[in-house]
């Protein structure tokens, strides 16, 4: 897949939203971790084995259209993902069933034809070392909004730990830091891409938060994969700045300059 930036409307299984639950059948002490937005924290069985095909149900709170699911930090070699057919009342493979049974990676990203559903199922057949306990850290399912066609610049990428710097009586300094927040700016001198402007524009206009993914899911496109560029990196952003659609050299036939600022935000 071509590795250009990609974005997704809010996670439909967020936790800020109080009606999505989150029902394991192990583990079931850790099961809402995998929709905090963290890869800190994570679900994680006890005891379990292969053959238990444990099964991970998400239920969205109402019917929601879903077009990308995000399976981040886990160690699932053999799994099913299927969604509740509203009308047939029962669970049904994706269009492009998702069922991979050598699974190496772990972080996938898998793009369905679009379904209008309350409600998704995880099942797990095996893990990458056999018998192994599950995890995963984020379970992501939404709709995207586009990925680009250029490459702007992403300029002054921020991973902040906010930290806080207290001078000691003997000189040294006491240091308090926290999880922190993201934070970049996208820059194009002269964008003429009527798809890509569409997408901006979308971001702009969004009354919610929006999902930034900067490796658009290949991230052995970088000599070194480096925090921030990982399959595993995705924030939830919003647009700082406001939209300027100046036009590259006052010249209405040429592009026109992006200068975007994305800070991660709560909601």
């Amino acid at each position: 897949m071509a590795g250009q930036i990609i974005f997704f409307k809010k996670n439909r299984a967020d936790y800020e939203n109080t009606l999505v639950t989150v029902t394991a059948s192990q583990g079931t002490d850790t099961q809402n971790y995998i929709l905090d937005r963290s890869n800190r924290t994570m679900w994680g069985t006890s005891g379990s084995v292969d053959s238990d095909n444990t099964t991970v149900e998400v239920n969205l709170g109402d019917v929601r259209t879903i077009d990308s699911i995000l399976l981040l930090r886990h160690n699932f070699k053999n799994f099913k993902i299927q969604y509740w057919d509203e009308l047939g009342l029962a669970w049904s493979d994706f269009t492009s069933a998702i069922h991979p049974t050598t699974n190496t990676s772990d972080s996938n990203y898998y793009s369905v034809t679009a379904v209008l559903t309350s409600k998704i199922l995880l099942t797990i057949y095996g893990t990458m070392v056999a018998d192994s306990d599950k995890n995963l850290c984020q379970f992501i399912a939404t709709s995207k909004i586009g990925q680009l066609d250029g490459w702007p610049v992403i300029g002054k990428p921020t991973l902040s730990r906010n930290i806080v710097q207290n001078k000691m009586l003997s000189g040294k300094a006491h240091l308090i830091q926290n999880v922190g927040a993201y934070s970049a700016k996208l820059t194009v001198k002269s964008l003429s891409s009527d798809a890509d402007w569409a997408i901006f524009e979308a971001l702009y206009n969004s009354p919610e938060g929006f999902l930034f993914w900067p490796c658009g899911g290949d991230e052995t496109q970088f000599r070194t994969v480096r925090e921030g560029y990982r399959m595993e990196d995705i924030y939830l952003v919003r647009c700082k700045s406001d939209q300027s659609p100046e036009w590259y050299s006052g010249l209405y036939k040429t592009g026109i300059k992006l200068d975007l600022d994305l800070v991660e935000v709560i909601t």
